[in-house]
């Protein structure tokens, strides 16, 4: 899950390079002002398949977080042995998964 104080530090990284010269001004906006990215969007750089599966775990996750990897893996028929351990996996879906990454998607088509 996400930690709002990791966008604080990235956020502050970014206006240290602004203000040091490191970044042109033109190349550090920030804004919110975005719409979350639209599934043909996501089609640039997904599989359909892909998309689907994610859209599904995401209308199915309830309050306990799922083991992204391991799951995908399963998805595609990787045998139980050889799928990652939930508890090694570095992506969790939640209920706010979802919208998060449509958000964060939308921000790189706005980019």
């Amino acid at each position: 899950q996400e930690s709002p104080e990791r966008i604080s530090a990235i956020l502050a990284l970014v206006a240290k390079g602004a203000a040091m010269g490191t970044l042109s001004a033109d190349e550090v906006v920030v804004s919110s002002d975005f719409a979350a990215a639209a599934t043909e969007q996501l089609l640039r750089c997904h599989s359909d398949e892909y998309i689907s599966v994610i859209t599904e775990l995401g209308e199915q996750v309830a309050n306990t977080p799922v083991a992204f990897t391991p799951y995908y893996q399963g998805f595609k028929g990787m045998p139980p042995a050889k799928q990652k351990k939930a508890e090694f996996s570095d992506t969790f879906f939640s209920p706010g998964t979802m919208a998060a990454a449509l958000r964060a998607a939308g921000g790189v088509v706005h980019a």
